[in-house]
């Protein structure tokens, strides 16, 4: 019996169940899904937001 993995976007909540953690990513990276730190899940639509919320936290704390 395969062994079922699910991959959650942390932007929007949405799931994909999949065979195989590695297997998966790589078909979700393929279609534009982001694996942050390899924690942390965006899909295509969360990804732009993700990483601009990540590039202006960046500059507050160079800034403080």
């Amino acid at each position: 019996m395969s062994k079922q993995t699910t991959i959650i976007c942390d932007g929007c909540g949405r799931a994909v169940t999949g065979v195989g953690y590695s297997t998966l990513l790589t078909r979700l990276k393929s279609k534009g899904w982001v694996s942050l730190n390899g924690k942390e899940h965006y899909c295509k639509k969360c990804a732009l937001l993700a990483a601009r919320k990540r590039k202006e936290s960046h500059h507050v704390g160079k800034a403080a």
